[in-house]
């Protein structure tokens, strides 16, 4: 019998300083501080039939807990004009991350720092009263979860183990997106067509290890048909292409909306 405990705290504190540049313009200090507090615990027991909990029969080969923090700080500088319906804003930010793990069984600690920049920029724009176009893109750092970083066999099934990667680093995930939009009050339809893309350098994806040798863990040996690792990976990539149209049904006031699009992804794995 297995219980499993998972809790993620999430803070953030975020002051911002706004000056006006003339009419149209602004411009903007921001510093961002966000801490993430994580933990997790896998406890592990073997029972008699009826399941019933015994703590002296932990399976210490398939259980651990573990706790870890992320925490950033970004400043950076920011820049909006905005003229009518029209408005343009770009952000440039430094971050700072500190990554950290902690074993609370056997005291082990990690702590890795990164250094990146981010960023954000959009653009609308009407051209008038029923056409208007709306341009975005946007970086965001991700971090591994605690679970993909514990340096721990999970031998819950003996054939396909797995194995955390305490090595990964937080990835950079780029988006970009572009919808057009038309409105036709003469004719009370709508009409979209959207595009986007999302590209991952470093992406944590997966390596399997097929009939990898025979792995010892407290003792006991292992002869399994898998061996699963995350590891960061270059090559993921995803796009995705979307219209739809709107118009009214006078007969039945009501509007129907019809919408096709297309999504495109490559997720890289690793096969040794």
């Amino acid at each position: 019998r297995k219980t499993t405990e998972s809790n993620i705290q999430t803070y953030r504190i975020q002051p911002t300083f706004r000056e006006r540049l003339g009419r149209h313009s602004t411009i903007n200090l921001t510093y961002r501080w966000q801490a993430q507090i994580r933990t997790r615990d896998l406890l592990s027991y073997a029972t008699d039939a009826d399941y019933i909990i015994d703590t002296a029969r932990l399976n210490r080969r398939s259980s651990s807990s573990f706790d870890g923090k992320f925490v950033y700080h970004q400043a950076g500088l920011g820049y909006r004009y905005g003229k009518n319906r029209n408005w343009f804003s770009v952000s440039a930010m430094y971050q700072h991350s500190r990554l950290s793990n902690h074993n609370r069984w056997t005291g082990d600690r990690m702590l890795r720092t990164y250094d990146d920049f981010v960023y954000n920029a959009t653009l609308q724009w009407a051209f008038d009263n029923q056409n208007t176009l709306r341009v975005s893109a946007n970086a965001e750092i991700k971090a591994p979860s605690l679970w993909q970083m514990l340096d721990i066999y999970d031998v819950s099934n003996s054939q396909y183990l797995t194995l955390g990667n305490p090595d990964l680093r937080p990835y950079t995930e780029h988006n970009y997106f572009a919808r057009y939009t038309n409105l036709s009050t003469r004719h009370g339809t709508t009409f979209m067509i959207m595009a986007k893309a999302t590209l991952m350098p470093n992406y944590i994806g997966t390596s399997i290890d097929y009939s990898p040798e025979t792995i010892e863990v407290d003792g006991k040996k292992y002869n399994p048909v898998q061996l699963s690792q995350p590891v960061n990976l270059d090559g993921y990539k995803s796009f995705e292409g979307r219209t739809s149209i709107g118009f009214p049904l006078t007969f039945i006031s009501s509007n129907l909306n019809i919408a096709i699009g297309a999504t495109y992804s490559n997720v890289p794995i690793r096969l040794n």
